[in-house]
């Protein structure tokens, strides 16, 4: 399973459990942009991280080791 449907199941879960909140998941890959970068672009989308509890997940390239 994908990554991003993996996270639109949990956010979905999320918002179900605790109905009083709303729950940011932001996600971005290290290489590509920054923590605020993403959390910008989450805002610009979505409105004020300050309403939200936020969750940010990044993730990282790597490489298999060779044995």
């Amino acid at each position: 399973m994908a990554l991003k449907t993996r996270l639109k199941r949990l956010e979905d879960a999320a918002v179900k459990a605790d109905s009083e909140h709303k729950v940011a998941f932001i996600t971005y890959e290290q290489s590509e942009k920054a923590e605020a970068e993403a959390v910008a672009e989450w805002e610009a989308e979505n409105g004020p991280l300050s309403d939200c509890l936020a969750v940010i997940i990044n993730s990282y390239e790597t490489k298999p080791v060779a044995s």
